[in-house]
Parts: structure tokens; sequence; C-alpha cells
């Protein structure tokens, strides 16, 4: 018996409704660790999902053990009340054991070396392991290169020791996963994104109905979870939905935008709405009858009307402005850039010219704790001290950081690691497109929030996971048969 491919699209349709248990138990997690969030009585909270995480691996439900430990990773939060005091130093994620060692990296590390005695049949992860091989090449060369850095030349220590530490949990993570991608525990992971992302939302409005704040640069915004950075996601689920659940969902993201432009939103989020909102558009265009023009007049309507709800000289009105400035760099000229963007494009071209000018820097980057100098003097007269750079490396001149992918990439492992990554990219992009619209997290991920920081890293792994069982069960190769795959 073989399965059509009208079979197979009803087979998508059913595995995308909404499971309303797990999007209850999902929200309680969120809510109660960010209320939780200045209290010694979050350390107990801790302790219930470590010992639920444990109770698991001593009964040998690795599956379970594993599933919980991302879901627990994910719900976490990694900001508090505001300034200094915001970075969060308990929770499942965030509790530290020595330096940047935390307790859910320990974990990990134990997850990791018992998964290796699974002996369930394997499904092929391909882009995963692509995604894998990657990442060793860049802890690999960024190690080494960078090891030599601090043993001969003046790099960045603690810059070392953090991307290291990045790029080594990320890994770990990976290999768990991988060890684990038999069909049955990839649905499993796939089955909680829709929820997981409907709990983001919830927890982002309940954070703005609770007065939930912390301070980002002069202004103050709602804390939101690092899982609603993917929340926008949800628009590429509607198509195969029920109507009820697509009008609940429809209202919990037109009320988290309102949240946004009321209390702010991060740049990224520009960037992930104009690239989900592309495939949708290219996805919808390809089915019959569904021209392109009813979903511009619709995003324009959207538009105005958002634009008149904007307040002047808030978060929401300046990110805006900032990701509408970038695009006069078409044009050849980066003073009208706005000031955030405009370090982040600054960097860029500093980092670039250096690259082109060394045979080392062009091919195999620096390595982690390199550094990048203003030699163009596009820094000139900038104030540097609002979150761009550490004061040590403005006192220098010396930049360890850059903020973003295209910056980072190119520092620490030159143009042909940027080329192996955005080649890794489009192919995420493709599957998007043609199969898999969840796997478009890979390219949010590594595009706009690789190197970001260790928790989204752990997000974009997760979910980029759960995309292969969507990739898989729409390859035309593949025919799936009461769970398991024939060739």
């Amino acid at each position: 018996m073989i399965v059509t491919n009208m079979y197979r699209n009803n087979m998508i349709i059913e595995m995308v409704k909404v499971n309303y248990w797990k999007v209850l138990l999902f929200s309680c997690i969120f809510i109660i660790n960010v209320l939780l969030r200045d209290s010694v009585v979050s350390f107990a909270f801790t302790g219930i999902q470590v010992s639920i995480v444990l109770f698991y691996l001593l009964g040998n439900k690795i599956e379970d053990a594993v599933y919980w430990h991302f879901i627990f990773m994910a719900t976490s939060f990694a900001v508090s009340g505001i300034g200094e005091e915001a970075i969060l130093k308990t929770g499942y994620f965030s509790t530290k054991l020595v330096g940047p060692v935390t307790l859910s990296y320990v974990i990990g590390i134990i997850l990791l070396m018992v998964s290796y005695s699974d002996k369930k049949k394997k499904i092929p992860v391909m882009l995963f392991s692509k995604m894998q091989k990657i990442f060793v090449y860049y802890l690999i060369a960024g190690v080494l290169i960078g090891g030599l850095g601090i043993l001969l030349s003046d790099y960045f220590v603690n810059t070392f020791v953090g991307y290291s530490v990045y790029i080594v949990v990320v890994l770990i993570h990976i290999l768990i996963l991988k060890n684990l991608s038999n069909l049955s525990f990839i649905k499993r992971c796939f089955d909680a994104i829709i929820p997981l992302l409907i709990a983001s939302l919830i927890s982002t409005i309940f954070n703005w109905i609770a007065g939930i704040r912390s301070e980002y640069s002069i202004f103050e915004m709602t804390i939101s979870s690092p899982v609603a950075n993917f929340s926008i996601l949800l628009v590429l689920f509607m198509a195969g939905m029920k109507v009820k659940e697509k009008t609940i969902i429809v209202g919990l993201l037109l009320l988290y935008l309102w949240v946004l432009i009321k209390t702010g939103a991060p740049g990224k989020f520009f960037l992930n709405v104009s690239v989900v909102g592309s495939v949708y558009i290219i996805k919808r265009t390809r089915q019959k009858g569904f021209g392109v023009i009813p979903i511009l007049g619709l995003l324009a309507v959207l538009f105005s009307f958002s634009s008149g709800l904007v307040v002047e000289d808030s978060l929401f009105s300046n990110k805006f402005n900032q990701f509408r400035s970038l695009g006069s760099v078409t044009s050849g000229s980066i003073e009208n850039v706005g000031s955030s963007p405009y370090i982040r494009v600054a960097s860029m071209l500093n980092i670039y010219n250096e690259n082109l000018k060394d045979p080392v820097y062009f091919t195999l980057g620096r390595g982690y704790g390199g550094y990048f100098e203003d030699n163009l003097h596009l820094f000139a007269g900038l104030d540097l001290s609002a979150g761009a750079f550490s004061d040590d490396a403005i006192r220098l001149g010396k930049y360890p950081t850059a903020h973003s992918t295209f910056n980072l990439v190119p520092l620490f492992h030159g143009f042909i690691g940027l080329i192996i990554l955005l080649i890794l990219v489009y192919r995420y992009f493709e599957r998007s497109i043609r199969s898999s619209p969840l796997s478009i997290v890979a390219v949010l991920w590594l595009l706009f929030m690789f190197y970001f920081n260790i928790q989204i890293g752990i997000i974009g792994v997760f979910l980029s996971f759960a995309s292969e069982y969507e990739a898989n069960l729409s390859d035309k190769k593949n025919v799936v048969l009461n769970g398991t795959v024939k060739k």
C-alpha cells in the first residue's frame, strides 16, 4: 500500500491540531518561572524540574528525560527586573554551578552519554546532520585558532571561553537529539512546537497585564520568553488547522502584536516577520486560486492600522524606524542608518575590510577571542557604551563581538565559515518552501540569532530537529506507514 499525496496532506492536517493540555502546561511553566524570577523559591521549582528529568533518566526512559530537558530549557527566562539585576541566576536553564557552567549543561552532558544507548531505528535527518558537521568545524577551527591567538597574541580570554562554551553546549544538544532520531520521538517533538509557541504568546501577554518589565536602552519593555522570537512561525501552520483553532491563534497573535506595539519589540522581530511573511506569500501563491494581491493588500491594511497605534518615541517605533533605515545601505551610504543597525553595519565593513587584506582572516577567520579594529574610523564620535561593546573593548579599540551572524561568523571563521553556513540556510529555506514550513526556523536562528545566546541556540536546535518530522513525512522518497518509514 502506498500513501498518496492526498493522504499525505491529510496526515499533515491531522498532525498540526492543537493540544490544549500542552498549551496549558507550558503556559503554567512560563508563568511560574517569571513570577518566581526574584525569589529563592525559584530554586525549589528548578529542583522539581531537575527531579522530573532525573526520575525519567533513572527509570531508563531516555526519550522522556530528553523531552522535558528541552521543554524546561525553552520555558526558562533569561531576564528579570531592570538594569544590571536583569540577568536571571536561577531557573532550570540559568542555575550556575561554577564559572560559565550551569546545572542544565551538566544534565545535558549526562543525557548525551545515555542517549548513545538508544537502539531504536533512526530515520534520516539530513539537514540536521549537516548542521552538526558545520558546528564541529566551527568548534575545532574556532578553538585552535583562538587558542593560538591567546598564547601568541592579545586575544580576549573571556570571549574565547564564552563562544567556546556556546558552540560546545549547542553541539551537545544536537548530538542528543540526533541519537534519538527515531520517527516517534521526532513526531513527539514536532507535536510540542505549536503548544510551545502559543504558550510563549500567552506568557508574554500575561507579563504585559501583570506589568512585568525589563529595561531596554532608555526604554522599558514587557519581558518576553526567548521562544516568542519564533512565535511568528504560527502563521505558517494556519493552512492546515481547524477554523476554531485558527481563530484562537490569530487572536493571540494580534494581541501579542498589540503588546509589542505598546511596549516594544526587539529588532529581530521585524527581520523574522519579513522572512516568514515571504515564505507565506510564496507558498500561498503556489496554490491554485490564491494570488499574491490579497495577501499584499491585507499586509498593507495591517501595517497602516498598526502604524496609527504606535506611540511616537516608543521602543517599537524606534526599532521599526531603525529597521526601515537599513534600506539606505543599498544607496552605498550608511550615514542615515539608525544607531543600532549602524554599529552592526560599521562592524561588518571593518571586519570585511580586514578579512580582504589578510589571507588567513579571509579563509579561516580569527577564531574565538579574536577581534577587529575600527580601521575605517566609522565609530568616530559614537557612544559605544550603551550596550554595544564592553568598556575594555572600547578603551583598547579592539572589538571581540559584533552582534550579528554576518559579522561574527566571518570574524571567527572567515568567509569559508560564512559560505558553508549560508549554503545550509539556503537549503533550509528551500525545504521550507517545498515541504516543511517549520524548517524556516533554522533560517531565522542561523541568519539572525546565531551566536546570540545559548538559550536561543538550544531552542533553535530543538525546533530544527522537530522540522525533520514534517520533512520526512512530505519527502516523496519516503512512505509513512503505521509509524515506520519505508524507502
